[in-house]
């Protein structure tokens, strides 16, 4: 008995997930191409194009961040391995 309630349980946790992918995939995915089909991009700005298509300005100041981080620690990592 205690088989089958574990496989019931995994078989219904996959039942749930399908049906959550399923719902996703027809109701979200599926419409893609009609909402930002080619013939639809062609009619956008260039400053609609870069609104859409670029990162915000938090995000490019975090990466410079990260960036300068990275390279501080990999010339610090530099300094200590020549000691």
């Amino acid at each position: 008995m205690a088989g089958l309630e574990v496989y019931y349980k995994v078989a219904i946790k996959i039942f749930v997930d399908n049906v959550c992918r399923q719902v996703v995939e027809r109701h979200i995915i599926a419409p893609l191409p009609e909402i930002f089909s080619p013939v639809i991009v062609s009619r956008f700005t260039d400053d609609e194009l870069f609104q859409i298509g670029s990162e915000s300005e938090k995000q490019n100041r975090k990466r410079e961040e990260l960036r300068a981080r990275a390279k501080k620690l990999r010339s610090s990592l530099e300094n200590l391995q020549r000691r």
